[in-house]
């Protein structure tokens, strides 16, 4: 909802100058690709199973699946989560240079810290966000997060 266009209270996309740059458009679109991957690799393990052993050991032969499948879902949803918080870094920095208003202490604690940790992600314009991403998916990973 942060980067649609018929909101009225932030910028479409999420850009600078709307029209002129896209924004978060393309990061919302790779999001939307992972979340769709995600539920076609929902699919569960124990729906095609393959019995083995005279009929007995069908579990054993899935098991690996379900991991390996639940693993990479998870890969994708830190992808998707370090997605989420770009956009809203982005809408914070929009918000408060628009109305000069300050966010709740904890927000600002953490607006801050994230600010030094990855002062790119504080910048307007259209550029790459893939180390962005790669920064934030790392971050999520380490929850190393001061509140």
């Amino acid at each position: 909802q942060l980067v649609n266009p018929t909101s009225e209270r932030l910028p479409a996309f999420l850009a600078s100058s709307p029209g002129l740059e896209s924004g978060l458009m393309i990061v919302q679109t790779a999001a939307a690709a992972l979340a769709s991957e995600n539920k076609t690799m929902g699919f569960p393990a124990s729906a095609d199973t393959i019995p083995t052993n005279a009929n007995q050991e069908d579990h054993v032969s899935m098991a690996p699946n379900a991991a390996r499948k639940a693993d990479f879902i998870l890969a994708n949803l830190r992808k998707i989560l370090a997605t989420e918080l770009v956009s809203a870094t982005r809408a914070c920095v929009i918000e408060s240079t628009r109305s000069g208003k300050s966010f709740s202490p904890k927000l600002q604690i953490f607006l801050q810290w994230l600010g030094k940790k990855r002062p790119e992600l504080f910048q307007s314009g259209d550029r790459v966000f893939s180390e962005d991403l790669q920064f934030l998916d790392g971050l999520i990973r380490a929850e190393d997060c001061p509140i």
